[in-house]
């Protein structure tokens, strides 16, 4: 009886706790539809539609309305947006086929669709709930000092300082980018982890900036960039990007402007994947070859980009039954950009795939060398790349044994649960990126956390990543970067 009146008199303490219930409603809608339309054999595309339509609309209302309750940082609310691009609008990609590699795979089965319907909001309710429960509880018994603003208001009237020290990462990337020492390299990414902190107190520095400030920042921003664009590096560019972005929305809170620079943040996301694929294509060696592109053509990536983003496949049943339905989906806005723009969001086919692979036997190993990760490589000189299942995932996936575009894929976190120990495994995975959540969302207050609020916020947000690979790993990093600092500051009593 104790028990049973401990749940009806539980209640939510703060509007933010009932923004991530809210989303886990909406986990558990998209989850529970997909269900339904598997036990009473509905074949009905209009629902599964507007299913992933509603599980996406709210996801990013809820996002929107978390990070103005909490902080523009919270890692939970970044992980609702991902859920909302990756699960939602990348739901909504696979349905219509958009992906020329859909139709070859499935024909004209939906049930690909109702997998990962399932999938999604299953792991998506977990991670958000296992994700609640342990911040909650940090906050409860290990208190910790919400002073974060302190670093902004320290930062604010230091431009200068900001600057030089992007300048000098830069010089340091430059000199040493070609540099073939693995360990080397790694020690030199880790050192660069700084970097996307730097930019972050540059968009907090903008409003108080000059006209002559603003071009020299711009111009770093160009600088930056560009040379994280010849490195063929995606993570680079939107580290810079989200960094900067998210700095300009400490002062600016205005719901409308973070969705217009959000907007312009996506838009450039899904535009640059093509260009990069393009470049690595291009390019054999890693280390040799990576920063040499005299040998194309200015208009060469571009044409690329265009070719990929713009062709759509011609034999998509799915997408002709929805719009015979939908005089949204049957507009010429549709298939000139909002088609375009959902290809480069699909998700839905690679989990599709690798769901069908585990229920034929062929399960994955991935998580297999978990244990690898807690082994540093400054210690284990012939440490394996455990980075490198992306590649060998691209070549089952598009049945390219060569690989000859040195190409990668994601098969995000929740379908490389399934395709490891299939249900246990989604278990696993969700529970294990909630509870990272939960510890990076505790923090996210603390006068050290924006020192790595880019990068988890990339973490939280990328769904499409390795999660053992990828997530776990850096998590770890982040983690230990964070306590050497934290470490730092106690013994120096710095921030008091």
């Amino acid at each position: 009886m104790k028990l049973i009146s401990r749940v009806m008199s539980f209640k939510l303490e703060n509007t933010a706790d009932q923004i991530i219930f809210f989303m886990i409603a909406n986990a558990v809608f998209l989850f529970l539809v997909s269900y339904l339309q598997i036990l009473l054999d509905l074949n009905s595309l209009p629902l599964r539609f507007w299913s992933l339509t509603i599980f996406s609309i709210f996801g990013t209302i809820f996002f929107v309305y978390l990070i103005q309750k909490t902080t523009v940082f919270s890692p939970i609310a970044w992980f609702i947006f991902g859920a909302s691009v990756f699960f939602g609008l990348g739901g909504i990609a696979g349905l219509l086929q958009l992906h020329s590699w859909t139709n070859q795979l499935f024909g004209n089965s939906y049930q690909y669709i109702l997998n990962n319907g399932l999938l999604n909001g299953g792991s998506v309710a977990t991670v958000l709930l296992s994700g609640w429960i342990i911040s909650s509880l940090l906050n409860k018994y290990f208190k910790i000092n919400q002073d974060g603003h302190l670093c902004f208001e320290y930062f604010r009237n230091r431009y200068w300082l900001i600057l030089i020290s992007l300048v000098g990462m830069f010089l340091l990337k430059i000199v040493f980018i070609s540099y073939e020492n693995y360990i080397f390299q790694s020690l030199l990414s880790k050192i660069l982890l700084i970097q996307p902190f730097l930019f972050l107190m540059l968009g907090v520095c903008w409003g108080a900036c000059d006209l002559r400030r603003k071009l020299l920042s711009c111009s770093v921003i160009f600088f930056v960039t560009a040379s994280a664009f010849i490195d063929c590096s995606k993570y680079q560019i939107f580290l810079v990007l989200i960094g900067f972005m998210v700095g300009l929305w400490i002062d600016h809170k205005d719901i409308r402007f973070r969705l217009q620079s959000l907007i312009i943040i996506c838009t450039i996301f899904i535009f640059i994947n093509p260009i990069v694929t393009y470049l690595r294509s291009s390019l054999s060696d890693p280390f040799k070859e990576k920063a040499i592109i005299s040998n194309l053509k200015f208009d060469q990536p571009i044409i690329a980009a265009r070719d990929l983003i713009l062709t759509l496949p011609k034999d998509s049943s799915n997408r002709m039954n929805l719009k015979n339905n939908d005089p949204i989906l049957n507009s010429d806005f549709s298939e000139k950009f909002l088609f375009p723009a959902l290809r480069r969001l699909d998700t839905s086919t690679i989990q599709g795939f690798l769901i069908e692979r585990y229920q034929q036997g062929k399960s994955g190993d991935s998580m297999s060398e978990v244990w690898m990760l807690f082994v540093p490589r400054i210690v284990w000189k012939d440490k394996p790349v455990i980075t490198r299942h992306g590649q060998e995932l691209y070549s089952e996936f598009y049945n390219d044994p060569v690989n000859n575009f040195k190409s990668s894929v994601g098969p995000t976190y929740s379908a490389e649960g399934y395709w490891n120990y299939g249900v246990k495994g989604v278990l696993i995975v969700s529970i294990l990126f909630g509870i990272i959540l939960g510890v990076f969302e505790w923090m996210s207050k603390s006068l050290l956390y924006p020192l790595l609020a880019v990068p988890v916020i990339f973490l939280a947000f990328n769904l499409e990543a390795w999660f053992f690979s990828t997530v776990l790993g850096n998590a770890i990093i982040y983690t230990s970067i964070y306590m050497i600092f934290f470490t730092i500051k106690k013994r120096f009593n710095f921030g008091r």
